[in-house]
């Protein structure tokens, strides 16, 4: 009987240490999946704020009498 153990026992070690390395692989695989998913929601939160700080740039430079021409001009544009 502990022959058959000890016979066994070296394949049963092989196949616990090769079910371990696929959860492992898989684990980091999914890790890694979030990983690049949170970068690129911060990715495309820093260009929204870009773009924001932009528009609020150019609004800043221009005078009233520009704003309320582009207003006017998209206003009309409309109908």
């Amino acid at each position: 009987m502990t022959e058959i153990i000890t016979s066994i026992l070296p394949y049963a070690a092989g196949l616990v240490a090769i079910i371990g390395g696929i959860f492992g692989i898989f684990f980091a695989g999914k890790r890694s999946g979030k990983s690049e998913e949170r970068n690129q929601q911060v990715k495309d939160r820093l260009e929204a704020t870009q773009k924001a700080k932009d528009i609020q740039h150019e609004t800043e430079a221009k005078s009233d009498s520009d704003l309320l021409n582009a207003f006017d001009e998209l206003h009309n544009n409309r109908r």
